[in-house]
């Protein structure tokens, strides 16, 4: 049997995301059979991210650990190690919780953690997760993160992001992209169908006519190509996920820190972003509450992958980017497509299990999006009265009622994030367990007690060998 070909293929689109599927396309198939054309997209293809933007965990372990040239890029770019995700008021005004990246305190018998802090607090004992988390405790204490020597040490248990600028990170993709003998063309003009539906060529400014077996749509929400061969195929999320502008402004200066902080405010939220080179405030909000801005449009693509053109990142799936998610996303996206080259002639097979996979993970998606906005607790204002009524997945409601009723999430395939970090988002926002886990609730007060001080101990003992935030960024 004789393999399917290399394909030749050509991204649509400018910045991150371009240079990115680029860059990894370039490895699977050969840089000579990969070309980039711009497309005047203004959001670098991955949604509202503005300057910077976190690279979640477990994507940038993945990129560090194959040592490629994105890995490379990352290290170029970055401005700065996160330790995790602060939410400021979004469980009434004053409150605060921290999704910490990295482990949160450590099992007792075999008994889960949060099932102990649950029994805990079912005594009348405030407790929260970011307690007992090395990355939370090092935050509070203006520390950044350092290698760990062993796996033994508490400093394993840290799983950082990365702060990055975008526009460092597409120059450095780039790069390696172009050295990979990658083909930058003239801006593309238009695309014209044949009389199949699919796209025969792209026409670009400069009159030329350039083909290509596969092309990839980077065009952000312009969408400059899927939408010519599939139409109007994007279903937007506005009634579950009302936030549709976007600005930035320039933010007071002041140290670097190793998390983000994301504050509830009338008709949305806002975060202030290190640059590298200074602090921009990007404010997200709802036009039907007063909120201005860019516009941008939470929802995703029926068929993603449709005739000759794959679509990724914003031109697929804009999401809010509460959780850090649009980066994330798109590279996932980018690596499904990978998984599924060189495809078979007309590329039916190919192009169905993708738009599967892709449905799967565009719902859970959705449903990690809407979490903090359904659960939030700032009664008697519109906008988050509104948020918190809003029709909801059958899958979001079952996880937030069965962690309610015994602290356990149910999850499914091709969840954004794992099963730590659902647990932990679901304890800093949803009600504490009804039920005790049958093993922890046996559990004698002392035990917990003890086992909650030695957690804590070793890991403030931690805390002090980390090095200052500044040595880090």
């Amino acid at each position: 049997m004789i393999a399917p070909a290399a394909p030749t293929i050509i991204i649509a689109g400018d910045g991150l995301l371009a240079w990115l599927a680029a860059v990894r396309l370039a490895a699977a198939v050969g840089g000579s059979r990969v070309r980039v054309v711009p497309a005047g997209s203004v959001d670098h293809g991955i949604g509202p991210v503005g300057p910077s933007a976190i690279a979640l965990p477990q994507w940038t372990a993945r990129a560090l650990a194959a040592d490629s040239p994105v890995a490379d890029a990352l290290g170029e770019a970055a401005t700065g190690w996160v330790q995790g995700i602060g939410f400021r008021d979004w469980s009434g005004r004053g409150t605060a919780a921290f999704w910490s990246f990295g482990d949160v305190g450590a099992p007792l018998d075999g008994i889960p953690f949060h099932q102990i802090l649950a029994r805990w607090r079912a005594d009348g004992r405030p407790a929260q997760g970011a307690d007992f988390s090395l990355a939370a405790l090092a935050a509070r204490a203006g520390r950044g993160i350092a290698p760990a020597p062993h796996p033994g040490s508490p400093l394993s248990t840290l799983s950082p992001g990365v702060m990055l600028s975008v526009t460092r990170f597409a120059a450095a993709l780039r790069t390696r992209a172009t050295a990979r003998a990658v083909e930058l063309l003239a801006p593309l003009a238009e695309a014209r169908i044949d009389e199949t539906g699919q796209i025969d060529h792209l026409r670009l400014q400069d009159e030329t006519e350039v083909r290509a077996d596969l092309y990839v749509d980077c065009t952000g929400e312009q969408r400059r190509l899927i939408d010519r061969v599939a139409g109007d195929g994007f279903d937007p999320w506005r009634d579950r996920l009302p936030c549709d502008r976007v600005t930035w402004t320039t933010a007071a200066p002041r140290a670097p820190q190793p998390f983000a902080i994301h504050r509830a405010e009338g008709a949305g939220w806002a975060v202030d972003q290190w640059t590298g080179d200074g602090w921009v405030t990007q404010r997200i909000g709802a036009s039907i509450f007063g909120a201005d801005g860019a516009p941008f449009l939470p929802g995703a693509h029926r068929r993603p992958w449709s005739g000759n053109v794959v679509a990724l990142g914003s031109a697929a799936l804009v999401v809010d980017p509460l959780h850090a998610l649009p980066l994330a996303t798109a590279a996932d996206a980018l690596d499904l497509l990978l998984t599924l080259l060189p495809a078979t002639p007309g590329g039916q097979a190919e192009a169905s299990q993708f738009n599967r996979v892709a449905s799967r993970r565009h719902a859970r998606v959705r449903d990690l999006s809407q979490l903090p906005y359904r659960l939030n607790r700032r009664r008697g204002e519109p906008f988050w009265d509104a948020v918190r009524a809003a029709p909801a997945d059958d899958a979001l409601l079952s996880k937030i009622a069965l962690f309610e009723s015994r602290g356990r999430v149910s999850m499914l395939d091709d969840e954004p994030v794992d099963e730590d970090d659902w647990i932990w988002l679901l304890d800093m926002f949803a009600a504490s367990p009804r039920r005790q886990e049958p093993r922890a609730a046996a559990l004698p007060l002392t035990a917990i007690e003890a086992h909650l001080a030695r957690v804590r101990d070793r890991l403030v003992a931690a805390v002090r060998d980390l090095p200052p935030v500044a040595a880090t960024h």
